[in-house]
């Protein structure tokens, strides 16, 4: 056993009862947000998205495969969370609520898997380990996305796994004294595990391309960095080769999934247009999907039989593409827009928008007058709801400390080089994961960066407590 490993199992061991009780807290604190206040407000636990892979798990446990109720086959979304429901549907006869029990039981992992991987990347600073799992337990997200049917726990749970293996395998080239050991089967089970997650949500295809590039940057030799990345790739396409198999043998194409074309279409396409026609938001949509539809139904024409789902959403993305380009700039703009939404948007918004619907009715081409409304709206009490007040000022506090600490920590990686190492690691991913919600932004879509910011903003507090510490002992003295 390797020094790294046997250190990872040493401090497991001497710290159990400390994970014992961050388990329970976060089973508590979720089941409770769930079983007391969510499940009441099934808009909010059940969404759209939510409905398609109800939907899709019902037929798998009915033993119908990966299909729509109406017997098509689903191309929409990847199968892995509607695989993981239908488990559980099959494991409770078709009880959604016993479901989500479940998987509160194994979001509360997470807390646990963000001290291991604090571990990994700051190796032996059990205090910051601890504080990270903390701060991780409290978070909004965590709390609210255990609770309901979608697929952003499962799929933490997966990438965690692999970021824990895949961080721990190596340093960056610059980094003089590594204590990483290198070992190929960790790769292999970082790929299996990658693959997983790669099959809840659709992004393991480009997270594989950009731990390829990291690890190619590595401290090793280079016949070990390109046998290393082919058990990377090879563990990761293990998992998925059935599914892109299985979606080329019923349409001759190679996709993950379909959703792309209605998502560019509907969304970033749709917003463009019309923020730069000033034509009303309904109209512009309809007037794009019209289009669609028609080139649709002449392309059906043309070869005499219906155009299967990735078909359509070739064309929807063509559609959309055109508008995209015909706006650069509209479109740039939307982009950065939707990213910012991303990294900056509450978790509570659903909850926030289900107990006060006149949110959303602001004045949609007046940039001003509705980015006010809704800070104001935010920020000051115009509703009497005392848990919705509270929520909102907390997990703005709770953002506010997250993001001035992992800023705060980018500035002093220029001091430390040992920083500068790690962060330069992670920085890849976290700007991949925001770049890919650059069709539409929602908080949950920043769920898969969190433990880095939450890490590296714990690192940075510490060392400013320890700092100001010193300075008042330095000063007694």
């Amino acid at each position: 056993m390797n020094f790294l490993t046997y250190n990872l199992f040493f401090i497991l061991k001497k710290e159990k009862i400390f994970l014992i009780l961050i388990f329970l807290l976060s089973f508590i604190l979720n089941f409770s947000f769930f079983h007391f206040f969510l499940k009441h407000e099934k808009d909010i636990y059940f969404t759209k998205d939510s409905n398609e892979y109800h939907s899709v798990a019902v037929q798998i446990a009915k033993g119908n495969g990966i299909t729509d109720l109406k017997g098509n086959e689903f191309y929409n979304r990847v199968p892995g969370y509607s695989l993981f429901l239908s488990f559980c549907y099959k494991l409770f006869n078709f009880d959604i609520e016993k479901s989500i029990y479940l998987q509160i039981f194994l979001s509360s992992f997470i807390s646990i898997l963000i001290f291991l991987l604090s571990l990994v990347i700051f190796q032996n600073k059990i205090l910051l380990a601890k504080i990270s799992c903390i701060f991780f337990t409290f978070h909004v997200g965590t709390i609210i996305y255990s609770g309901s049917l979608m697929s952003e726990v499962i799929f933490m749970l997966f990438f965690l796994f692999f970021c824990i293996l895949f961080f721990s395998t190596f340093d960056l080239f610059f980094c003089e004294y590594s204590v990483r050991f290198f070992s190929y089967s960790k790769l292999f089970f970082a790929g299996i595990f990658l693959g997983i997650a790669s099959l809840i949500r659709p992004v393991g295809h480009f997270i594989i391309v950009i731990s390829v590039i990291i690890f190619l940057f590595s401290n090793l030799d280079f016949l070990k960095k390109l046998i290393g990345s082919s058990f990377l790739i090879f563990g990761w396409s293990l998992i998925i080769f059935w599914w892109i198999l299985r979606n080329f043998l019923f349409t001759g194409e190679i996709f993950f999934h379909s959703m792309s074309g209605d998502h560019f279409l509907n969304f970033l396409s749709v917003d463009v247009v019309c923020q730069q026609t000033l034509i009303p938001f309904n109209k512009t949509r309809n007037k794009l999907l019209g289009e669609s539809r028609e080139l649709i139904l002449n392309e059906e024409k043309k070869i005499g039989k219906k155009l299967n789902k990735i078909q359509r959403c070739k064309i929807s993305e063509k559609i959309a593409f055109k508008y995209l380009k015909k706006f650069p700039f509209g479109t740039i703009k939307r982009c950065l827009i939707n990213i910012l939404k991303t990294l900056f948007c509450f978790y509570s918004r659903p909850l926030l928008y289900k107990r006060l619907p006149h949110l959303v009715t602001y004045n949609y081409f007046n940039s001003f007058s509705s980015s006010w409304y809704k800070v104001k709206s935010f920020l000051v009490s115009i509703f009497s709801d005392k848990f919705m007040v509270f929520l909102v000022y907390y997990e703005l506090l709770w953002m506010m400390i997250i993001f001035l600490g992992f800023f705060g920590g980018i500035i002093l990686s220029f001091l430390k080089i040992y920083l500068l190492c790690e962060l330069l690691k992670i920085l890849p991913f976290i700007f991949l994961l925001l770049f890919l919600t650059i069709g539409v932004g929602f908080a949950r879509l920043r769920f898969p960066i969190e433990p880095f910011l939450i890490i590296f903003s714990s690192y940075f507090w510490i060392y400013i407590f320890k700092k100001r510490v010193s300075n008042f002992i330095c000063s007694i003295k």
